[in-house]
């Protein structure tokens, strides 16, 4: 005896089927820690601004102001643009400090320490230059764990790109550290060249600062990027 089949409803709701295509990195396994890496690089960004913004006040700004202007107001505008430039580094370090979230599975959370920890050192010496009277080299040192901390970082974000299956990014990453190492031998070359013609040394100087220029607005635009990525992914956005 066979069993008649119970007739089909049209008004039923709809059954759902597992999608293979999604894909898990839709949904961060550790969301909250992605949300304080989207917050570190927004700290970034503005340390960034900030200390763009200390440069260009300090270079042309300020000379332009010393007409007409007392030498207490002067001080008290180098001062300022001291402090917005400090502001900036502290800030930029915090940023990084956030990025210390960053989970295992990216393979990124040991290039991140490092930044952080040179980016520490570097400040500690400009510190300690600043207070006490110490040899001419320590401001040099300083810079130089400086941008060692920034190519750690740069590094960082190409790791970060991966970990987020942007090849775009990593690409765009992976053009800013070449620039990065370009603009490592043009300022040795620059540097060689003074010694030498002084004509030389200029043409290095300019092209110098275009490349800089062409840097930042390439690392500020990953920063951007790679932030509104994670919150892409979080819906955040």
């Amino acid at each position: 005896m066979t069993h008649s089949q119970a007739p089909l409803n049209p008004y039923a709701p709809t059954q759902t089927i597992p999608d293979d295509s999604f894909d898990p990195m839709s949904a961060f396994a550790f969301p909250q820690a992605m949300a304080r890496v989207a917050t570190g690089l927004r700290l970034v960004y503005w340390s960034i601004a900030l200390i763009v913004l200390s440069v260009v006040g300090g270079r042309f700004v300020l000379p332009l102001m010393m007409r007409g202007s007392s030498m207490g107001t002067m001080n008290w505008i180098s001062f300022a643009m001291g402090l917005v430039m400090m502001l900036g580094i502290v800030l930029g370090l915090i940023g990084r400090v956030f990025c210390l979230a960053i989970p295992q599975a990216s393979r990124a959370r040991g290039l991140i320490n490092a930044a952080v920890a040179f980016d520490l050192a570097a400040i500690l010496i400009w510190t300690i230059s600043w207070v006490v009277a110490v040899p001419f080299w320590s401001q040099s040192l300083g810079n130089l764990l400086s941008l060692t901390a920034t190519a750690l970082f740069v590094l960082f974000l190409k790791r970060l790109s991966a970990h987020l299956q942007r090849p775009d990014l990593e690409g765009n990453a992976k053009s800013l550290m070449v620039m990065v190492a370009v603009l490592f031998v043009v300022g040795i070359a620059a540097a060689v060249a003074g010694y030498f013609v002084g004509i030389i040394a200029g043409l290095f100087g300019v092209v110098l600062l275009v490349i800089m220029v062409l840097l930042l607005l390439r690392y500020i635009r990953l920063l951007s990027n790679l932030r509104k990525a994670i919150l892409g992914r979080l819906g955040t956005l």
